[in-house]
């Protein structure tokens, strides 16, 4: 019985056409695995986004909707395709910041009960840093918000 065993695993191996078929199965079980755990979550996550977006829309996506009625109707695919690429930034915008809330609270967890909550006094006991005045007082960098330059290709663009 043992030699009938070794005999089968021994032709499989030996088999190409077997093995090749079996690490075909193997990757196609991590693959659907992966799209379990991550991939699915994480496109759930973007749709609810895009969702929210879209039935808030920012103030840009409603102006760009206004101006529509006072351009030629040739520019409103223009007009259309930068609403869509607004709404894409603020469903990132979102998404980025709802990771940043998801690492601070890792931050603070981590520290929370931890030797460094005793030596660094900056750290109150419940994980938060104490307020830098200088900081807090000192000049904001400008962001590079790209959506003036999106209304000035719609408005100024060549239409034919």
């Amino acid at each position: 019985m043992t030699n009938n065993l070794v005999y089968e695993i021994t032709q499989k191996m030996t088999d190409g056409k077997t093995l090749q078929k079996d690490m075909g199965e193997a990757a196609e079980l991590v693959q659907n695995l992966f799209k379990d755990r991550y991939i699915n979550k994480m496109s759930e996550v973007l749709n609810t986004h895009k969702q929210t977006a879209e039935n808030n829309p920012p103030k840009e996506v409603q102006l760009l909707n206004v101006i529509k009625s006072f351009l030629p109707e040739e520019k409103h695919d223009t007009l259309n395709r930068l609403s869509e690429i607004v709404l894409l930034m603020t469903t990132f915008q979102n998404i980025q910041s709802d990771l940043h809330e998801v690492s601070v609270q890792n931050v603070a967890e981590s520290y929370t009960g931890n030797q460094y909550l005793k030596k660094d006094t900056s750290i109150h006991e419940d994980g938060i840093y104490e307020i830098d005045a200088e900081c807090v007082s000192a000049p904001k960098e400008k962001s590079n918000n790209l959506i003036p330059l999106f209304f000035m290709m719609a408005i100024l663009g060549k239409g034919k």
